[in-house]
């Protein structure tokens, strides 16, 4: 064999393995051959002779010079030229696909979007002329090229970039759609409690949440089985649920569904991808999505344990807050209490006698929240209940809290039941229907009607409040009696109705 040949062989020999090197870090299965290993590689007998020649005549050729750095000859010069040619750079600049990530993440300008789009699939169209990797010998499609894999690289960083739930939703679709050249994409969220699918969408400059039954739909499917499913043509698909194009006057041709699991093989989630703007989605495609599923797992179970732990600082920063409320604030607020109630002992005039009266009323409101809020930290719950008439109870609240839904330009229409006498404490009720209120108006800042009725049940009595605002997502309805739970609202605690 020629020397030129066993050197063309030599590079081609490295550049695999370097390229088999970064696609197993990429997807997490590097492992370093043993000693035993590397010499069951058959390597052909008649290189193995021609290297041993080689190495002889080199030996020769140094002893033959007597300064060895001057006389470097030129043929090998060319040898390391052509060597550094070949050897990969981690750190190679790809200006096109950076630019076409960092415009993605920016949904304001649509157009912006679609043609960074156009950009990025342009340059995969180039890169994939390259001499592909191999990634699985019995399958030719199963090849990805070095520049790919370092696209899916970049896309692993992008998608662990933040901790921030909505915002690694959005990264993980944006970087799914830029890797197959999908038209659309949601990523859904496996509910185990609820035993369903929730999802973020844009709609109308509003974030709004979407559920599903897991097993319902295409995407529900996947979630249930566990199952990949690539289909060219959703719509002669008796699991494709045809109510959303209908809806929406959008086709829907070609979907993939790809489930997400975290390191215990557990489904946490879907990511389903539609219309390819190559008319179907390919092998390649479900390659892309493989690697990309380790880490969007890894991002959305990141932002989880973040959320859990904010929410236990919030709760340890409240013990703090009450123990301040309780020590520096009780005392001003009881002593402004005690003027007011000497000012009413006073003879004086009736309209200034009422002021004083809403005054106290209100101090006693504050001195209520204070302790109520101390008892919580320490984990107390102090009931004082009474009977009391409901009906006639919702009448006197609503009186008592008109002038602030006037003032919101709204209005409190009751329609209630036959009178019942109930068990209540009535400053813990009074504060649940303060804050029912008050949210109510906050979601109709053009003003609007807050309807207020009851309706017996054996021995149950439901209470039903009702407005024409903008709403709360189901997921978040069983939870606006916890703590901290806020919707929809830039200020708040989300300790009105905890």
């Amino acid at each position: 064999m020629k020397e030129p040949e066993i050197e063309e062989k030599k590079k081609t020999i490295v550049e695999e393995d370097l390229n088999d090197a970064l696609f197993q870090a990429l997807s997490g299965t590097t492992s370093q051959l043993t000693k035993e290993e590397i010499h069951e590689k058959e390597i052909p007998k008649s290189i193995l002779e021609e290297d041993q020649n080689f190495f002889a005549s080199m030996e020769n050729f140094e002893t033959s010079i007597e300064k060895p750095e001057e006389n470097i000859l030129e043929t090998e010069k060319e040898n390391i030229v052509e060597a550094e040619q070949f050897i990969p750079k981690p750190h190679q600049e790809i200006p096109i696909i950076e630019e076409s990530f960092e415009r993605a993440i920016d949904f304001e300008d649509q157009k912006d979007f679609y043609y960074e789009e156009k950009s990025l699939e342009k340059n995969l169209e180039q890169e994939t002329k390259q001499e592909p990797v191999n990634v699985s010998s019995d399958d030719s499609s199963s090849k990805l090229t070095t520049k790919e894999l370092e696209m899916l690289l970049r896309a692993a960083e992008l998608v662990n970039s933040t901790v921030k739930v909505d915002e690694v939703l959005q990264n993980i679709v944006t970087v799914a759609m830029q890797l197959t050249n999908a038209d659309r994409g949601t990523l859904y969220i496996v509910d185990k409690e609820k035993n369903e699918l929730w999802s973020l969408i844009l709609h109308a400059n509003e974030i709004k949440e979407i559920r599903l039954k897991i097993g319902e739909g295409l995407a529900g499917y996947s979630a249930k089985t566990g199952e990949t499913l690539n289909i060219k043509d959703v719509q002669n698909d008796p699991r494709f649920n045809k109510d959303y194009d209908r809806a929406s006057g959008y086709v829907t041709k070609s979907m993939i569904c790809f489930p997400i699991k975290n390191n215990q093989s557990e489904i946490i989630g879907v990511l389903q991808l539609i219309n390819s703007k190559n008319g179907f989605f390919t092998e390649r495609d479900e390659i892309f999505l493989a690697a990309l599923s380790i880490h969007s797992a890894i991002a959305l179970q990141n932002a989880e344990n973040v959320a859990r732990l904010l929410q236990s600082e919030r709760v340890h920063s409240l013990g703090k807050m009450a123990n301040f409320l309780i020590q520096d604030i009780k005392k001003p607020i009881l002593v402004s209490k005690r003027y007011s109630e000497h000012l009413l002992s006073k003879k004086l005039p009736a309209e200034i006698s009422q002021v004083v009266e809403m005054i106290l009323e209100q101090l006693n409101h504050v001195v209520d929240i204070v302790q109520t809020t101390s008892s919580y930290s320490e984990g107390k719950t102090v009931l004082r209940t009474l009977n009391v008439s409901l009906n006639n109870t919702l009448k006197d609240y609503a009186s008592r809290i008109d002038n602030y839904v006037v003032s919101k330009s709204c209005r409190i229409v009751n329609e209630f039941d036959k009178d019942v006498t109930v068990r209540l404490d009535l400053k813990e009720f009074y504060q649940c229907y303060f804050h029912v209120i008050k949210n109510a108006c906050d979601a109709m800042p053009e003003g609007g009607t807050i309807y207020i009725s009851t309706k017996r049940e054996e021995k149950k009595v439901k209470i039903f409040f009702k407005d024409n605002g903008l709403g709360i997502p189901d997921s978040v309805k069983d939870k606006i009696f916890d703590p901290f739970v806020s919707y929809g609202k830039k200020e708040g605690t989300g300790l009105g109705l905890a």
